[in-house]
């Protein structure tokens, strides 16, 4: 099993990539509780999440992923500006699909296949949303978590 990788040396964007081998339960929950953290900070951020080499999500992953965003996003809806995930097989963009479904986002959600770009959508929107005055977290290692408010 493995652990995500956080990175958020580029406060307000804050970048998460999936692991190539499944994680565990607490891994997936950790993983879970990092992007909730985010909300906390009641500070406007985008995310980025590469999955392209992650495994599918389960469908009680995908429904627990969905209802994490809904219930962050319904507390703190100016939370999250925007959300890109970067893909890159069809069957990742149909899960996709059906977790931005399941979750009722309010908020601008799309799929990439290039970091560059995505980020820069990202950026634009976040340009879009309220502004933030945050200093960086603490960046770069799986062990790197954002701290509450």
């Amino acid at each position: 099993m493995a652990s995500a990788i956080y990175d958020g040396s580029q406060w307000p964007l804050f970048r998460v990539r999936l692991p190539r081998e499944g994680m565990s339960e607490e891994e997936f929950h950790h993983y879970l509780d990092t992007v909730d953290a985010l909300f906390l900070r009641k500070e406007c951020f985008v995310l980025v999440i590469d999955a392209r080499v992650a495994p599918v999500h389960t469908p009680k992953e995908r429904q627990e992923v969905a209802e994490r965003i809904r219930l962050s996003y319904e507390h703190y809806p100016r939370g999250m500006a925007a959300m890109a995930i970067l893909l890159e097989t069809s069957l990742q963009r149909g899960i996709f699909t059906a977790i931005t479904w399941l979750s009722q986002r309010t908020f601008p959600v799309r799929a990439f296949g290039n970091q560059a770009k995505a980020e820069s959508w990202l950026r634009e929107a976040l340009g879009k949303g309220a502004p933030t005055s945050a200093p960086a977290p603490a960046s770069g290692s799986k062990e790197s978590h954002p701290k509450g408010p």
